[in-house]
């Protein structure tokens, strides 16, 4: 068995963390926290520009076509930066 993590695993995850680090600095979260509606509105705009949202679809209905391993990393990703401790 190849228990290797692929390439696209490993760049999914070094751009989910770039762009959650570069979009939920303290200063940004606390600044959201003012804001009638807190939802981190810049990092879901830049996840979504990034094609991240689409990486379990199939490339046939415009998205990457990757497995649900590549969804997860994802998911992993934002639940380690967003969760409050």
């Amino acid at each position: 068995m190849d228990f290797s993590v692929p390439e696209t695993h490993t760049a999914i995850t070094e751009l989910c963390g770039r762009l959650i680090s570069d979009f939920s600095s303290q200063d940004h979260l606390r600044a959201l926290e003012t804001q009638p509606t807190s939802w981190n509105k810049a990092l879901w705009y830049q996840l979504i520009d990034s094609g991240l949202h689409l990486v379990s679809v199939p490339e046939s209905s415009g998205g990457s076509g990757l497995d649900l391993h590549a969804a997860s990393i994802i998911a992993q990703s934002l639940g380690e930066h967003v969760a409050q401790t």
